[in-house]
């Protein structure tokens, strides 16, 4: 019995004997705590310690040593408190408030410029140009690009573009042929080459086949508001899919149509 008395008479000094402060930051306009304010704490000894309030703006410390305390805290958007001295007391509770006054963080000015979009064509969004551009796997030129690059012939428009090859025929007119197609092994200019064929809005201008295709004489650049490039038949959209779609397409969408 002794030696219980003795047991609880411990438990009950060292509960005693435990410091603790609680420490509440607000904001010092709207009274409203802070959370993930950084609090900092200078014991006796001189060595700082830090806390972190959680979302009520509270922290809680419960084994400070007796003696003179610095207590400061700042946050993000605020200007910091000076440190304030407290002197505590061995096995007390102490609650500590500090108030932070807002200070709106300087940013240097940012300047964009911004480049207008051009404006859509009609036609194209008629036909569904701008919506295959979006989602499909081909080679877009769109009305902007066609009159930024100015060229004068429309090989020179799709030129050096993936698994094209632009090449001189006779007379010196460029003709196209397509590389690497999936149903045309060979064309008149070696293993794996063929001619596309090319729609003009739409409808057929020169089928598809194992000879290249001249396209510069079909259309003339001035009169473009849009190309489409589908090499394989597998990105073909359904509706130019078909007998001439084997060794590839080329859409040719014009800036007047009647």
């Amino acid at each position: 019995m002794k030696a219980l008395f003795f047991f609880l008479l411990a438990c009950a000094t060292s509960v005693q004997a435990q410091t603790t402060m609680r420490i509440q930051v607000n904001d010092a306009t709207t009274r409203t705590p802070l959370p993930r304010a950084t609090i900092t704490i200078t014991r006796p000894n001189g060595t700082p310690m830090y806390l972190e309030t959680d979302s009520t703006g509270t922290a809680q410390y419960d084994k400070f040593s007796a003696g003179g305390h610095m207590i400061s805290a700042q946050a993000i958007g605020y200007e910091a408190s000076q440190p304030r001295r407290v002197d505590i007391e061995e096995g007390t509770f102490t609650e500590f408030l500090i108030s932070l006054s807002p200070a709106p963080i300087g940013l240097d000015p940012v300047e964009a410029t911004v480049k207008a979009e051009p404006g859509r064509s009609p036609d194209l969004i008629q036909n569904g140009f701008y919506n295959r551009m979006k989602f499909n796997n081909g080679i877009y030129i769109d009305q902007a690009e066609i009159q930024e690059r100015n060229q004068r012939y429309l090989s020179e428009l799709i030129r050096n573009r993936p698994g094209i090859s632009v090449r001189p025929g006779p007379g010196g007119e460029n003709y196209v042929w397509f590389r690497g197609s999936e149903n045309f092994g060979m064309g008149g200019a070696g293993v794996g080459l063929c001619g596309p064929a090319v729609y003009i809005d739409g409808a057929l201008a020169h089928p598809s086949g194992p000879q290249a295709t001249p396209i510069d004489r079909l259309l003339a650049t001035s009169d473009l508001a849009g190309i489409e490039i589908y090499r394989r038949p597998s990105q073909i959209p359904q509706q130019f899919s078909g007998l001439n779609s084997g060794c590839g397409i080329i859409l040719l969408w014009t800036r007047l149509r009647s």
